[in-house]
């Protein structure tokens, strides 16, 4: 008899010893439900056109995003089922595309609410730390590259970045806000002129959707204007000598280094009294 058949064996006598017991205390044996794993990974379940919509990500980028993040995220632990990498950088990115609240978020991807308040807060963190690698000035090649691709779409010679201000909002009126003795800040004063709380943030880009630099250090109150004067960029880009422009809408004043549109009394060729 070999190790298999006693092992059949084994279990075939434990069986009949738990009908015995079924029988001499009449109550049936309450059977272990079979765990039902809620976590769907929505990366094989889901069309490509479908989880962009979902995720704002492509696969391949979220299978970057989830390797590059793989040292950072992976937690070894003995309890229960951890989060894989992959699970948390798709819960992570489906909060951050839906602005839901952290309860919806987390129906979505089959976990709890705390669970996904701390994904959030950990996949966060990690991105943060990778900042100084993606988010640099773009070199020579690149502002050759972007200055030509601009003259050649939109006829607008030595333009090698663009920037503008976008409004990243609370849900609500923000709370614990850090003390700045130089800067003191009330909840007031990050209520924009879009009517919500927010923070203004500047972001340089080029043509190729890169982000070149972030700044999100002014409440929405702030004009865009304001951010520039006081950006680090405008002060590298004016005062290294450069052949390139930045690009600015309505809300930034002309200078040597940034150039924006004509307005539509000057286009227009009268001016309104």
């Amino acid at each position: 008899m070999n190790m298999i058949e006693i092992v059949d064996l084994q279990e075939q006598q434990d069986f009949l010893e738990a009908e015995e017991f079924e029988e001499l205390v009449d109550m049936p044996l309450v059977r272990q439900p079979a765990v039902r794993d809620r976590r769907v990974t929505h990366l094989h379940t889901v069309g490509d056109a479908e989880f962009k919509k979902q995720f704002r990500f492509t696969k391949e980028a979220v299978i970057v995003l989830t390797e590059m993040l793989g040292d950072q995220l992976f937690q070894p632990t003995q309890r229960g089922r951890p989060l894989t990498v992959l699970q948390q950088v798709l819960v992570a990115l489906n909060h951050y595309a839906g602005g839901a609240f952290q309860r919806t978020s987390a129906l979505c991807g089959g976990v709890s609410q705390p669970t996904v308040s701390r994904v959030v807060k950990r996949v966060s963190q990690a991105i943060c730390e990778h900042k100084r690698h993606h988010l640099k000035m773009p070199t020579e090649a690149q502002l050759l590259r972007t200055a030509g691709n601009m003259n050649e779409r939109f006829k607008l010679p030595r333009f090698g970045y663009a920037v503008d201000g976008m409004m990243a909002r609370f849900d609500n009126e923000p709370r614990g806000i850090p003390v700045v003795p130089e800067r003191p800040l009330h909840p007031q004063d990050f209520f924009c002129r879009k009517g919500f709380h927010a923070i203004n943030c500047q972001v340089i880009c080029n043509d190729e959707f890169l982000i070149l630099d972030l700044d999100l250090d002014w409440p929405g109150v702030t004009h865009d204007a304001r951010v520039w004067a006081y950006s680090t960029v405008r002060q590298y880009l004016e005062t290294v000598p450069g052949y390139y422009l930045i690009a600015g809408d309505s809300a930034y004043p002309i200078s040597p280094i940034l150039m924006k549109p004509y307005s539509n009394r000057q286009c227009c060729g009268t001016y309104l009294v």
